[in-house]
């Protein structure tokens, strides 16, 4: 694999086959299903198996998540065995352009987190999500908070400066 393999971009997370003829069911770890008509090979990683870069055959929309079928994949017992419990991931050229005020969560992690008045809080080390919000989890040294990833807390997410302004999170933190 390339040197570009942990940059790589999750796109979906395959749970279990699904019918008789070699499909998988997918959650979408995307915004846009129709993102995968432009998708026509992936690479499935998981910490557990070697990446295998697969070809899409077909794919379909089901509930939350979708229905894929992959060339060479014409089992449910091969599909479990090679798919199953894996992310289909794409290279960074492959990442579909989200809508204005959105953003990957590999551009907010590793942000810097400051108050309005400059002070270094920490850097983002997780996002983590929630149905209702997304919360930022922040770490400097030994200390670790979280920052919910709303308009009330969050002033200005700048992911090309790799910062993110806060302000009102004193309550939250008791920072005197």
């Amino acid at each position: 694999m390339s040197a570009n393999d942990s940059e790589r971009v999750a796109v979906a997370f395959i749970t279990r086959a699904k019918g008789v003829r070699g499909e998988v069911f997918a959650e979408l770890l995307s915004h846009s299903p129709e993102r995968f008509d432009q998708l026509s090979r992936v690479v499935l990683q998981s910490d557990r198996k070697l990446d295998q870069e697969l070809e899409i055959e077909h794919w379909r929309p089901q509930g939350r998540g979708i229905i894929l079928k992959f060339r060479g994949i014409d089992t449910p017992e091969n599909a479990r065995m090679v798919t199953a419990k894996r992310y289909m991931t794409v290279g960074p050229e492959e990442v579909a352009d989200l809508p204005d005020g959105m953003h990957y969560i590999s551009e907010v992690v590793g942000c810097r987190v400051e108050t309005e008045k400059g002070e270094f809080l920490g850097c983002v080390e997780e996002v983590i999500q929630a149905p209702s919000t997304d919360a930022y989890k922040v770490r400097k040294d030994d200390r670790e908070f979280l920052v919910p990833a709303v308009k009330h807390f969050v002033v200005k997410l700048d992911v090309e400066g790799n910062r993110i302004i806060v302000r009102g999170i004193d309550d939250l933190l008791e920072l005197k």
